[in-house]
């Protein structure tokens, strides 16, 4: 009878199959190991029983190889891949044992469980459960035994190539050696391990970097080759499939170590033709290279970019360049991937399926110098602004493609002003011919200490940083508000220029935990800022205030949100406030509802790309845009939202004032006081995170702001996480650490925090941590990490993750930054003595505050001049002036000089120290036109030396045409644009000053005056042409250049009186002048109404104000004079005689007159066309819409159809090519395709459609956006049918108002479109008494006609004439419908109709009794 097996049965079986086993591996130790361990136990004795020296590190070598085939022999007599790490440690020291050794760590120098990790190529330890044993495998499969010995005593190097990663290779020469050169000296055997290290074999461990020495010769394989000729060794191999559990090579890791897991620094990659046999390399793509030189001819087919090309572009931005190509600047944000092979070779490999022949390198160089600069140059610029970069060499197959890097690398190496650290990678079998060659020796001597070379396999390495990098592999998709669902692609592209805020999670290259949750608020809490990422934790997010305006807040961004239009708004926050958190919070709000982004300001930025991605967005969602815009002073004013589709731009902008009220509805003001109510919040956020003493600090906190005392939100976080906080005072004391034996010198730290706080508090701005690479004793392009800070100042200073650039710090909080230059300012003087905190530093800080300035600029200038992000931080700091917001009260303007040079102690006309900051500025940043601009600037406004300050302008105007010099406006930055234009608008300004100023001192003769007001009006004008389109036009760019003809003109006629139109020379150019001037000042108001969007209550009062002075100046008599003695061309002389004739008091009279004049100025000016200026141009359509306005005006009595006005519109097309004249046009096709003359045109409506849809493409060349429009009226015949749109807080200049006349707007009838899904953009198909289809744009959610129920009604509406959309419908409602009694049919009636006749004959009369169905009837 069969019994259950009992446990004792198991374990005697098990004991058996042991036995067994032992057996087995005993005899094939006994055979091959036996004789390698009898060997080496001699040459462990004492030294009198050595037959001859050894060293040290052969025997550790030895031991090596032995404790290898010893763990080998046992697993690959091993029935299963596994092995318990138990059972193999008993049967080593069993075999050990009968060979004479104590144990395996005698035998292999180690421990075996420190052996097995040490050997992590060849063996594997299996991560399992803690309650389980440790298994051990090898890494590849067994070898078999049972092949011929021949296969075996292969050369190791042989193998080696056979595998893709080897632990040990051998060298043909050494392999010829006998087994007598093991009795060589130590002395021979140290020479020849020098010699290997200066002529290296692959005998080297892929382990070992080629820069460090290693004691293994040739002689350590041969004892190898002994054990490899008599069993397996095992060899990792990279083509293996690997478990994502192995532990990791060691070169690969020291690799990774030298370059810092890949964060920190910028990574180039430089690379050649990848094997075609590799795969699996997405770890490649997961670094965020900002370039790559691929010299690949094939790269794209079958080489490195056709592998990674997928997983980059769904990580980052992906840009590809072919040799000869435009190169975008690189960016933190993307990868520039550039293919430095020549195109006919591209070209010849695609059509014959065969590689390409690669051209000698000198020869390719040569051939291709210019563009393969393109690259190189846009590196330089890169590091040129404090960014270093680190070269990844991936070292090519083919020897020409080897020769191309070099020929680069040189170029490189020369163009930067440091030597750059370069990582080059090989493949272990390539070791001995590279070492041998002349690219070696060649890197070796550019680079020195700075190249680092390592054996690595693409695989391998791969592999590692898949692991490392701690990326998510993004392929899901990304919700917009809408449910529209974004691949991963287009979210990588969208996101080097905006961060978007998505419904399900944000796009993000790294994996973000719940574990760092806790660390993220505590910082925040401290004064840092929430990245968008985090905000998608619940945790955090709860850990942010609501703020008392937020409510309010949103509900004006939500107003202008619907209004469906783009817009601004500016959010002004007290430093220190909150105010970018308040942003960020106001935009999670409205994020489920409306599509929310953010702008991220980097080198590479191009605004035409940024409108590409808004506009893809908007067709995506068809959602309202919310952009936030993080800007200071200078570039806030940006109008890219007048071309953006449906945008609200939010701007937040730190403010220096309090303000008590805002009299714009543009601008909302955060104080940064917490109020009672924040002060209770805080108390009840914080309490779970502190102790009772923390507590009670908090609750003091709360107390002190119900009782009326001022308290930031910093301090109520500080009390909680920073230890002992007693206040900003102590804190900061505490860690500045001054030295009581010497208080005159700083040290590095100190100077250090010093530089930080003057530019985050009189600049507002954060500097690179590379910035400070020499002051804290950093070698010249080596990379700064920010974890490198002295621990004793670490604590008031953090990251600034608002500037979107890696490596910029700043100091936690304002009041710290501010607290930091009071003690540091002070630190001579005791405390008894020193003053009471307050707003603004101490006077006697203030005193102290030039000394500190002075080392900054001067620190700041000997990195390296020329770097835009030092010139942007000093700019900041030293030249921004501040503006004071207008109030009820008080109008805008802004401060004499920046905040700082106001701060520092001066005596009023001579501002010395100011005017040696200054002078410096100008002294160390010669090439720099701005610093000489505003130093002339400085002379003039505040020392009224205008010699001096006119020396300064020219020198500025000087540079300004150096650098301006034989190119086009688009080829120059647009950041160095906006530079010029405050240059030559400074330049006007000062003009305008030097005018006033000797007018009141009667110091200018008439010919003077008029030299310098020419000489102003003409660099206002050049102000405002080299402006980016993207700069906001905020009005005085306009009414500054009035203010100064205005100036001139009264002083011309105060001075000259009667004798004005004497027949004189001097006089004549006089009368000229004020022709001139007489032309343009209407010209110019005129273009600031066109140009200006949402002009400011200030402006229009100003325009006001002007245009009664220019009146005041100019009667008809004294114009009809002016134009009779001026001398001037016959446009213009009309041009006066139709201003004159506009100022007579019987209009009517004269208008047949004026538009006789007009016409021949038409007529003249299509004869000379094509040798008018742009300047005659913009004059010649000012003329056009003052024509259009007078043969409107009620009273003209002509009557202009529409064909004739279309007429003249071509000719004004034809003239200027202007979006103005195609856009009216259009107008006149349309009311001639509509019939509004009583036949309706179907090929005019189709040639209208046409000229709408060029209206709508974008031209580079005419970025500005129209604010013309029109509306479809019922009074009138011809053109009369259009009325201007005329905005009621808009001021508006013009010859011929036309503001008696009351007009009907047309009522028109169509049927809202199908499907109406979108609340924000709806189509409605117009009645026309034609067949054709002509869609008119509605937004149902402003007409409460939203939904797909509303598709297919019947509506009414007003039609507008825009621009942007060619038809729009205003003022929308349902028709309402009326049985008729007499047949029941039922009738349409508009609003206006009261009654109708319906085909029966009968009378319908609208009334609520027959109202059937549609809108309702009151």
């Amino acid at each position: 009878m069969a019994r259950a097996r009992s446990p004792s049965d198991d374990c005697m079986a098990e004991n058996a199959n042991m036995e067994s086993l032992f057996i087995n591996i005993r005899d094939e130790i006994n055979n091959s190991t036996g004789i390698l361990l009898k060997e080496l136990k001699p040459k462990q004795g004492s030294v009198e029983t050595q037959s001859e020296p050894i060293s040290r590190a052969k025997l550790k070598f030895m031991k090596r190889c032995t404790g290898i085939k010893l763990i080998s022999s046992v697993l690959n007599n091993n029935n299963s891949e596994w092995m318990e790490y138990d059972t193999l440690d008993t049967i080593l020291k069993q075999n050990v044992k009968e060979c004479g050794y104590k144990s395996f760590e005698e035998v292999s120098g180690m421990a075996l469980n420190d052996f097995i990790i040490s050997e992590s190529e060849n063996f594997q330890y299996k991560k399992i459960p803690k309650s389980c044993k440790k298994k051990v495998k090898m890494r590849i499969r067994r070898i078999n035994q049972n092949a011929p010995s021949n296969e075996k005593n292969q050369s190791f190097t042989s193998k080696s190539k056979a595998n893709d990663q080897d632990i040990i290779s051998d060298n043909e020469t050494e392999l010829k050696r006998t087994l007598d050169d093991e009795h060589e000296s130590d002395e021979q055997y140290t020479s020849n391990a020098l010699e290997n290290l200066l002529n290296p074999s692959p005998s080297l461990p892929p382990h070992t970097p080629l820069n460090e020495q290693n004691e293994i010769n040739a002689l350590d394989t041969e004892c190898l080759t002994r054990i490899e000729h008599d069993c397996d060794i095992p060899v990792c191999s990279a083509n293996a499939k690997k478990p994502e559990n192995l532990i990791n090579d060691p070169q690969v890791d020291e690799f990774l170590k030298d370059v810092n897991n890949f964060s920190g620094d910028n990574f180039v990659l430089m690379c050649g033709d990848a094997p075609g046999s590799f795969h699996n390399v997405d770890g490649i793509g997961m670094v965020p290279w900002v370039m790559v030189l691929d010299f690949d001819p094939l790269s794209q087919k079958n080489g490195l970019l056709n592998m990674v090309r997928p997983v980059i572009s769904s990580q980052r931005s992906l840009k590809v360049s072919q040799l000869g190509e435009p190169v975008d600047n690189p960016s933190e944000m993307a990868t520039q991937w550039c293919l430095l092979s020549d195109e006919p070779t591209i070209a010849h490999s695609q059509k014959d399926q065969s590689e390409p022949e690669v051209v000698d390198s000198n020869v390719w160089f040569k051939e291709h110098k210019r563009e393969i600069e393109i690259p190189i140059d846009k590196l330089e610029t890169f590091t040129n602004d404090s960014r270093t970069i680190t070269l990844i060499l991936l070292w090519p197959q083919k020897q020409q493609l080897g020769g191309r890097i070099i020929e680069v690398l040189t170029k490189l190496n020369y163009s930067l002003r440091y030597t750059p650290k370069v990582v080059l990678c090989l493949k272990p079998d390539e070791i001995n011919t590279f070492r041998t060659s002349f690219h070696y020796m060649f890197m070796k001597d550019k680079f020195k200490d700075n190249l680092h070379i390592y054996q690595l396999e693409l695989c391998s390495l791969s592999s590692s940083l898949k692991r490392v990098l701690n990326v998510q592999e993004t392929k899901d998709f990304f919700q917009l508000p809408n449910g529209t669902k974004l691949s991963s692609t287009n979210a990588a592209w969208l996101s080097e220029d905006i961060e978007v805020l998505y419904v399900n999670k944000p796009f993000t290259s790294k994996l973000y935990t719940d574990d760092e949750a806790p660390a993220i608020i505590e910082q925040f809490y401290k004064g840092g800022t929430i990245e968008w990422p985090f905000w998608y934790n619940e945790l955090i997010r709860e850990s942010v205030v609501e703020r008392t305006i937020q409510k309010e807040f949103e509900m004006k961004l939500k107003q202008r949100l619907n209004e469906i239009k783009s817009s601004y708004m500016t959010l002004y926050h007290a430093p220190g406030s909150g105010g970018s958190t308040l942003a960020q919070s106001v935009m999670w709000s409205l994020h489920h509802e409306y599509l929310c982004v953010q702008l991220r300001f980097h080198p590479a930025f191009k605004e035409n790309e940024f409108e590409r991605r808004m506009s893809f967005l908007h067709k995506q969602s068809g959602l309202p845009i919310l952009l936030l815009v993080e800007s200071d002073m200078e570039s806030k004013p940006l109008a890219i939202y007048k071309r953006l589709p449906s945008t609200t731009v939010l701007f937040v902008d730190r403010y220096q004032y309090h303000i008590d009220s805002i009299v714009d509805d543009n601008f909302v003001f955060s104080s940064g006081a917490v109020t009672k109510r924040e002060a209770q919040l805080l108390c009840f956020k914080l309490s779970s995170k502190c102790s009772d003493a923390q507590k009670k600090q908090l609750e003091r906190l709360r107390d002190k702001v119900k009782k009326g005392k001022r308290h930031l939100m910093y301090e109520f976080g500080m009390a909680v996480f920073q230890h002992e906080f007693k206040g900003i005072v102590s804190f900061v004391k505490g860690h500045l650490k001054f030295r009581k034996d010497d208080v005159l010198r700083l040290t590095p730290e100190q100077t250090f925090v010093g530089f930080l706080a003057i530019a985050y508090f009189y600049g507002h701005t954060s500097i690179p941590f590379q910035f400070f690479a020499n002051l804290l004793e950093n070698t010249m392009g080596e990379n700064v990490d920010v974890i490198t800070i002295p621990n004793n100042i670490a604590e008031m200073v953090i990251a600034d993750t608002n500037t979107h650039r890696k490596g910029n710090i700043r100091i936690r909080h304002w009041l710290v930054s501010k607290e930091i230059l009071e003690q540091l300012l002070t630190r001579q003087i005791s405390e008894s003595k020193c003053s009471s905190r307050g707003s603004e530093l101490s006077i006697s800080a203030r005193n102290q505050l030039f000394d500190l300035s002075r080392d900054f600029i001067e620190y700041a200038a000997s990195q390296y001049n020329r770097s835009p992000n030092v010139l942007s931080i000093l700019i900041k700091t030293f030249i921004i002036r501040e503006r004071n917001q207008s109030t009820d009260t008080k109008p805008k303007q802004r401060s004499l000089m920046a905040r700082l040079l106001t701060d520092i102690p001066h005596d009023p006309p001579l501002f010395t120290q100011s005017l040696q900051l200054f002078e410096l500025l100008v002294k160390l940043f010669p090439w720099n036109p701005s610093f000489h601009a505003h130093l002339g600037r400085f002379y003039a406004y505040c020392r009224s030396e205008f010699a001096s300050s006119q020396k300064c302008f020219e020198e500025a105007l000087k540079l300004c045409a150096d650098q301006t010099e034989c190119k086009e406006k688009h080829e120059l930055d647009n950041g160095f644009r906006v530079e010029v234009m405050h240059i030559y608008h400074m330049y006007g300004s000062y003009k305008s000053k030097c005018l006033r100023a000797n007018i009141d001192c009667d110091k200018m003769s008439v010919n003077e005056i008029v030299s310098c007001t020419v000489e102003a009006c003409k660099y206002f004008e050049l102000s405002r042409d080299i402006a980016p389109e993207s700069r906001l036009m905020e009005g005085f760019e306009f009414t500054d250049e009035i203010n100064v003809m205005l100036l001139a003109i009264e002083r011309v006629q105060g001075l000259l009186g009667q004798e004005l139109f004497n027949k004189t020379v001097e006089n004549q150019r006089t009368v000229t002048f004020l022709a001139q001037c007489m032309e343009q000042i209407p010209f110019l108001i005129r273009r600031c109404c066109l140009t200006v969007d949402n002009l400011h209550a200030e402006v229009v009062s100003h325009l006001c104000t002007q245009e009664r002075k220019y009146n005041s100046f100019f009667q008809e008599q004294q114009i009809h004079s002016i134009q009779l003695h001026s001398r001037l061309d016959l446009v213009t002389r009309r041009r006066l005689q139709i201003q004159a004739k506009s100022m007579s008091p019987s209009l009517n009279k004269a208008i047949p007159e004026i538009l006789k004049l007009y016409q021949e100025n038409f007529k003249e000016t299509m004869i000379r066309k094509d040798e008018l200026t742009q300047a005659q141009m913009e004059h010649i359509e000012h003329d056009f819409l003052e024509w259009l306005n007078l043969i409107r005006h009620n009273e003209c009595h002509s009557i202009y159809t529409i064909e004739d006005v279309l007429l003249q519109a071509k000719k004004w097309n034809e003239i200027t090519s202007s979006k103005l004249s195609q856009f009216y046009i259009f107008i006149c096709y349309s009311l001639l395709g509509f019939g509004t003359d009583g036949i309706g045109r179907e090929n005019c409506i189709d040639e209208a459609l046409r000229i709408l849809k060029r209206l709508k493409q974008n031209d580079d060349n005419q970025k500005s956006q129209l604010n013309q429009n029109e509306w479809l009226v019922d009074t009138g015949k011809g053109i009369k049918r259009l009325k201007s749109d005329v905005s009621p807080s808009r001021f508006v200049h013009s010859s011929f108002r036309n503001n008696n006349i009351m007009h009907s707007l047309s009522v028109c009838k169509g049927t809202i479109a199908q499907p109406n899904s979108s609340k924000r953009s709806g189509k409605i198909k117009i009645d026309l008494p034609v067949r054709r289809k002509v869609l008119v744009h509605f937004v149902p959610v402003l007409n409460n006609l939203e939904g797909q129920h509303f598709a297919g009604q019947r509506v009414e509406f007003n039609l507008l004439f825009s621009a942007r959309k060619g038809y729009e419908a205003r003022n929308i409602q349902l028709l309402s419908h009326h049985a008729c009694l007499a047949c029941h049919m039922n009738l349409e009636f508009t609003s206006t109709q009261e009654v109708l006749h319906c085909d029966c004959g009968n009378p319908v009369i609208k009334d609520r009794f027959n109202w059937t169905y549609g809108r309702p009837i009151n």
